[in-house]
Order: C-alpha cells, then sequence, then structure tokens
C-alpha cells in the first residue's frame, strides 16, 4: 500500500485488476534524465488506452521539494513521497528506475542505463499495446 501526495492509498497489485500492468518509475528532482522523462510519462499517461498502464511516480533520495517541482512544471502523476524502502525491494540503485509489472505479477521490463529516454518510452508504448 502506497499514500500518494493526494493522500489517496493504492495498492500495487489492486492497480493490476484494472490495468494490464503498472508502471514504477522511482526518481528524483535534481536526476538530469528524470526531469526529461517525467514530462513525457505524464503526457504518455494522458494518450494511452485507459486500462493498459498505470503509472506511479515513485520520488526517492530527494533533497528538495517534489511536489513543488512537480506543479512548477505542470507534471501530473500519481506520486508517491519517501519510497527508498520500495526502491530497495526492487534493487533500484540510480535514477531514473523503470520497472513494469504484468498483470501475473511478473517484472517484464526494468529500464536500464544504457538506454535512453526515448528507447525507454519506446519500451513502454509497446508494452502498452501488448495484452
Amino acid at each position: 500500500m502506497m499514500t500518494d501526495i493526494a493522500g489517496k492509498t493504492h495498492s500495487l497489485y489492486q492497480s493490476l485488476e484494472t490495468h494490464n500492468k503498472v508502471v514504477l518509475v522511482f526518481w528524483s528532482s535534481w536526476c538530469k534524465f528524470c526531469r526529461e522523462l517525467l514530462p513525457e510519462l505524464a503526457l504518455f499517461e494522458q494518450v494511452q488506452n485507459d486500462n493498459a498502464l498505470r503509472i506511479f511516480a515513485l520520488n526517492i533520495w530527494e533533497d528538495r521539494d517534489a511536489v513543488s517541482y512537480l506543479d512548477s512544471r505542470n507534471i501530473h502523476l500519481t506520486t508517491m513521497l519517501n519510497a527508498e524502502g520500495l526502491a530497495e525491494r526492487f534493487q533500484i540503485r540510480g535514477t531514473p528506475g523503470i520497472i513494469v509489472i504484468d498483470q501475473n505479477k511478473q517484472e517484464v521490463y526494468r529500464y536500464s542505463s544504457d538506454e535512453s529516454i526515448i528507447d525507454a518510452m519506446r519500451s513502454l508504448q509497446r508494452l502498452a499495446l501488448s495484452p
């Protein structure tokens, strides 16, 4: 269970009951690649099939005001703060960290630091289109 910045509680596995896949994006406002990725993800979430992917933006290792950062850039994603415990559980070692979980609760994608943000977005698009 995770609580977002609006105070709403979410369950990763309950989200899989209504969405084909769940995307966990681990990010920090100081991360250059996260700053490129988050606006793309927000736009992607707006245009994709409602039941294809559910995106959770999990803020980690933050030294600034993450909410103000998102607000100042008009980025609207379901965001959780202080997600270090979840990052540890998924063995996230850097930002951005992207993991996609399917309805079988299996990891079907993990972002690699040798991928570009464009390549990561292409992978997410392919996953959104696959059953």
